[in-house]
């Protein structure tokens, strides 16, 4: 089978490498609760360094993606490392950020993380705080001509550009547009197509965090299927 086109079956769609009929599928981690836990300790020791947000506001009105990269993560999550190894691909874990969605930012704008889709084209999720009754939720919907990436360094944008600079290269939707396609709840672990139009959306008003994991280079076919157990 070749490397950029391959075929999971999720029990609702056929994926192709570039068919947008396919967005996600779920599988399990055993040690999950033991990954949450470590997490726990990057959330006090580590979010602040990255995150562009005022992390002590009582009522938070923002969104946040803030990206950590792995020399400085890995430290803390010896669980989450351990699993990656088991699964043959520490070596490629290159960050993790903290999806951070708060009640004045829900829903957040529809969005694709990277138009450099050779580059980039998953992301590895798994639910943290507050992540049942929330969804990924993808969407057709038209190009927002006025919110087109801008040419700025990466080290001077967020740490999302600097620890993921396929990121520079998004695109943000309009909602006008927006016609929903499909949801998945992020209540387990999960890969997401990030090429599709997307948004995090909130059935509630707690804030949610969902870890999102990346890879460079980006997962081959063999080793998403290893994760989900195919």
């Amino acid at each position: 089978m070749p490397t950029d086109t391959w075929c999971i079956n999720t029990g609702m769609k056929q994926f192709t490498s570039w068919n947008p009929d396919w967005l996600y599928t779920k599988f399990n981690i055993d040690c999950l609760e033991e990954i949450q836990q470590e997490f726990l300790n990057v959330r006090k020791l580590l979010w602040h360094k990255h995150s562009d947000q005022n992390l002590e506001d009582p009522d938070p009105s923002w969104w946040d993606f803030s990206m950590m990269p792995r020399q400085e993560l890995e430290p803390l999550v010896p669980t989450l490392a351990n699993w990656f190894k088991s699964k043959g691909i520490l070596d490629k874990w290159s960050s993790t950020a903290f999806a951070v969605v708060n009640k004045s930012s829900n829903p957040m704008d529809i969005h694709v993380d990277s138009t450099v889709i050779d580059v980039r084209r998953y992301s590895l999720n798994m639910p943290f705080v507050n992540c049942n009754n929330t969804w990924t939720v993808w969407y057709d919907a038209e190009i927002d001509q006025t919110r087109l990436p801008t040419d700025v360094p990466p080290e001077v944008l967020h740490s999302r550009f600097k620890y993921d600079p396929t990121l520079r290269f998004g695109l943000w939707y309009q909602e006008q547009t927006a016609t929903e396609i499909d949801r998945a709840e992020m209540d387990s672990p999960v890969i997401i197509n990030i090429t599709v139009p997307h948004r995090p959306v909130s059935g509630h008003e707690d804030t949610r965090i969902l870890l999102c994991h990346r890879f460079t280079p980006e997962l081959t076919t063999e080793e998403v299927l290893t994760i989900c157990n195919q």
